[in-house]
């Protein structure tokens, strides 16, 4: 999951929970079965060039697929 975020309008915590949780329904829609999710990867980048102090962040999320 790759977003950029206006942190102007919701904080730091509320964006990344949405990225993880955005992350893992990518992941269950893609066949994990979703007790076996990890969050294996969270990336914060902040965007200059953008207003309301912009962030870009890529969450990855894994998991174990149902068979």
């Amino acid at each position: 999951m790759d977003r950029a975020y206006s942190l102007a309008e919701i904080g730091r915590d509320q964006a990344l929970d949405d990225a993880k949780a955005r992350a893992t329904e990518a992941a269950i829609a893609a066949g994990a079965r979703p007790d076996s999710i990890e969050i294996v990867d969270v990336e914060d980048v902040p965007l200059a060039y953008l207003p309301g102090n912009a962030t870009r962040v890529r969450v990855k999320a894994v998991g174990e697929l149902h068979v």
